[in-house]
């Protein structure tokens, strides 16, 4: 088969609207090129004819057409999307089905945030115990620690912001502070997420957020993070409901007044250990808002 220049920029263009130079002359190495007669050659022992059959189709829009086919000597499914010109259509991809498929279906890795990102307005005060005590209220209960030692939570609400500080059983006398969660709205993060905003407005902020039951289950194909680590707030083996009152065969987590999480990472330097903000979801929408090391024991 023998093919001039000239015939190539005449078929790219009636049919894919380019011109050689914009191919980059991919697959033009498959052929021979003679200098002196300006053409290529093809050396081949049949016509590549291949019957196709057109199993299904969709008018994406008013000028655009895709269509799965199959081919006679070839297994597998393809799809072919065209582009209606005023004399014809030009072909905009061509592709196998299952290549399609294994690209949308490619993990996504999560969110990262950076330290600008996350920065809280108005800046929050981290309180040591007793001045916490002094301006916000006060409730507490007997449960598991970090570390798995035992001791007394404290849970303070100060001005929209809950502190959980905790005193373990075996230093009484030392009552530190292992987080807090912003729980008002009057609180924003510098890349706009607040308490109250939707799943979907978070989503067109932050669109590869990892989701997350409060298990820690995956609830979405994104990958890349270690999941939810409730170590550093409030939970007790001890039976209590989400009022943090007692009640029968019930143990107290405090994710367990939502009804899933949204996590991102937080960039960090090499030597730091890794930092995810959380969103703790209730009715789709943000109910709180934390910040926790996931690698935390």
């Amino acid at each position: 088969m023998k093919v001039a220049e000239e015939g190539i920029e005449t078929v790219l263009q009636e049919h894919l609207g380019l011109s050689l130079e914009e191919t980059q002359k991919k697959g033009l190495e498959n052929f021979y090129y003679l200098d002196e007669c300006d053409s290529y050659y093809l050396v081949h022992g049949y016509t590549n004819f291949d019957w196709c059959t057109v199993t299904s189709g969709i008018r994406e829009s008013g000028d655009r057409l895709t269509l799965e086919y199959t081919k006679e000597y070839e297994g597998g499914r393809w799809v072919v999307t065209l582009q209606k010109t005023d004399d014809g259509y030009l072909f905009v991809s061509n592709r196998r089905a299952d290549t399609l498929v294994s690209m949308q279906e490619a993990p996504v890795n999560i969110q990262i945030l950076t330290p600008e990102d996350v920065k809280v307005t108005p800046e929050i005060v981290e309180y040591d115990y007793e001045s916490a005590c002094k301006t916000g209220e006060v409730r507490q209960m007997r449960g598991l620690l970090p570390g798995m030692g035992e001791g007394i939570w404290y849970t303070v609400t100060v001005d929209g912001v809950e502190y959980y500080y905790a005193r373990y059983d075996d230093s009484a006398d030392k009552t530190e502070l292992f987080g807090y969660a912003i729980v008002s709205a009057e609180y924003s993060l510098a890349n706009g997420i607040s308490v109250g905003m939707t799943k979907k407005e978070v989503i067109e902020l932050c669109p590869a957020m990892a989701m997350l039951d409060t298990e820690g289950n995956a609830l979405n194909e994104v990958v890349g993070h270690m999941g939810w680590n409730s170590v550093t707030y409030p939970h007790s083996s001890i039976g209590m409901d989400e009022k943090l009152e007692y009640v029968d065969g019930k143990d107290y987590y405090w994710e367990n007044q939502f009804d899933y999480i949204m996590i991102a990472d937080v960039e960090q330097t090499p030597d730091s250990l890794p930092l995810y903000a959380a969103l703790m979801m209730k009715d789709d929408a943000v109910s709180a808002l934390t910040f926790y090391y996931p690698t935390a024991g």
